[in-house]
């Protein structure tokens, strides 16, 4: 009997956590349709609905970072922040654990410079960053906790361009050339390579 009842509990788990799928899937289908506050109100209810179950902790920290790139649509940079640490600190092992690092340094890089953000930054200042340390360090973390990661090319490249705009020229290079010794093929390779052929006369 006891055999029999606790595979029932173990099936009815599988189903109930198909049926959250759905709720994950809905959430998504918001963001993609433009939904914005609606998809982060389903995401969080995803996470809430999965919060004990280990066998989903790689879907939560789908659903965080889902959420974060809600709050990005919306501009809100700060809850963007708030969403994607949570997956660094809780998931760090999940599978877009490493995505989540590299957007947060990504969004304090463009907070920073304001570069593609100029346009709203006249009314929107949910995330201000005075220190160009703090964009470094960000960056940074990535290599740090996932050296393995395929977004270290991306993040050299930002490290490399900031380093570019301070008039830092010997650290641009070292982390342009990161990018043509240990990623040749990406297609950050060939602008890493501009830059150092123009660094040349600097």
């Amino acid at each position: 009997m006891k055999k029999f009842t606790f595979a029932l509990i173990f099936l009815l788990g599988f189903v109930f956590a198909d049926e959250t799928l759905d709720v994950f899937q809905f959430a998504l289908n918001l963001y993609k349709d433009g939904n914005y506050d609606l998809a982060v109100t389903e995401f969080k209810r995803f996470v809430y609905l999965n919060k004990e179950n280990d066998r989903m902790k790689n879907k939560i920290a789908e659903a965080y970072y889902w959420a974060g790139l809600s709050y990005y649509k919306l501009e809100k940079y700060d809850k963007t922040i708030e969403e994607l640490e949570k997956i660094t600190k809780d998931y760090k092992d999940a599978e877009i654990a490493d995505r989540a690092q590299f957007e947060i340094g990504r969004i304090y890089y463009l907070a920073y410079t304001k570069s593609n953000l100029d346009r709203i930054y006249a009314y929107n200042d949910s995330l201000t960053i005075f220190n160009s340390g703090e964009v470094y360090g960000k960056l940074s973390d990535l290599e740090k906790n996932y050296p393995n990661s395929k977004l270290l090319d991306d993040a050299y490249f930002l490290m490399g361009e900031l380093y570019y705009k301070e008039r830092n020229y010997a650290k641009a290079k070292e982390f342009f050339q990161k990018i043509v010794d240990k990623f040749p093929d990406s297609p950050k390779a060939k602008p890493a390579q501009n830059y150092i052929n123009e660094l040349i006369f600097k």
